[in-house]
């Protein structure tokens, strides 16, 4: 029963539909559990509930919005691609999927944390297609790594401005044995797509832009400031933890002292990926008189590639 008059989610629903009798609830997935153990295995982030369950149901159908009712009833799985899965092993290789697809994600495409994600939609959209094709060969994976930063640029307007389409219209294309028609069919499912180029002048972590900026930035390999050293995706996790943002890995060189557009630009940023280093007093420092001469000199030559 719901008392705090709160519509519930649909992973709420889900959980509590298909919850399993208490004895034994411990030692049983659970989509809050895949999320922890993902996390646990990869420091990619907390994924979400909702994100959770709609990767489990991309990789059983080609839907991840349809009904959840009766989604392990006898009935449904007549008609499932995974018609004799029982629960928990739906739960399991769904897992598993969504470590292939966060690796990818992490190794291949550039996007090492959640809160780089521009959409977490095509995270869904991956785990089905790293279900069905664990390993895809190097020519596929870069066809994919294409698609997914045409996808991040464009949005959900290819798809009529919903982000319910897009992952249904994704997921769609994904057919379970045929890895190449599944490729060919992603990328030209971003043919429509007008490319072009993020706009600099507007920089907001909470925005797409605000993703795949810092991505860009991810990949030149960044130093600390201060000791020169390469900051690697440990620091990352660490930092941003639960984050739903890079927020506080982007701070602002001037947030007083320039025209107000200015300050939403993407040059007026300093990223700094690591949780035992400030960017904010990095910047403090590095604009007082005893970082200028003696001994803040030589502290600043290292970092001056970052």
């Amino acid at each position: 029963m719901n008392n705090y008059g709160k519509r519930l989610s649909r992973a709420e629903i889900f959980s509590a539909l298909f919850a399993g009798p208490e004895e034994g609830a411990a030692e049983r997935l659970s989509l809050a559990r895949i999320a922890e153990r993902v996390d646990a295995e990869t420091g990619f982030g907390l994924i979400d509930a909702n994100t959770v369950l709609h990767s489990i149901l991309a990789r059983r159908g080609q839907d991840p919005m349809r009904d959840i009712r009766n989604e392990f009833s006898a009935d449904n799985r007549r008609t499932a691609e995974n018609s004799d899965e029982s629960q928990e092993a739906a739960y399991a290789e769904g897992e598993a999927a969504l470590v292939r697809a966060v690796r990818f994600l992490q190794d291949d495409v550039g996007v090492p944390h959640l809160s780089l994600l521009t959409y977490r939609a095509l995270l869904v959209v991956l785990v089905r297609f790293f279900a069905h094709f664990p390993d895809p060969g190097d020519r596929n994976r870069l066809l994919l790594r294409r698609f997914y930063w045409r996808a991040a640029i464009s949005g959900p307007t290819v798809f009529k401005g919903s982000f319910t389409q897009m992952s249904r219209i994704l997921c769609a294309v994904v057919k379970p044995g045929r890895v190449e028609d599944s490729v060919q069919g992603l990328t030209k499912s971003m043919e429509s797509s007008v490319r072009t180029l993020p706009n600099a002048r507007r920089f907001r972590t909470n925005e797409a832009v605000g993703k795949i900026i810092p991505c860009s930035w991810w990949a030149l390999r960044p130093r600390s400031p201060l000791t020169g050293e390469r900051l690697d995706a440990g620091d990352l996790s660490i930092l941003l933890n639960d984050q739903s943002t890079a927020a506080i890995a982007v701070h602002r060189i001037y947030p007083r002292g320039v025209p107000k557009r200015q300050q939403f630009w993407a040059a007026n940023r300093l990223f700094v990926p690591d949780a035992v280093e400030s960017g904010d007093s990095f910047l403090e420092s590095a604009t007082s008189p005893s970082f200028l001469v003696g001994e803040g000199v030589r502290a600043r030559a290292p970092g001056r590639s970052f």
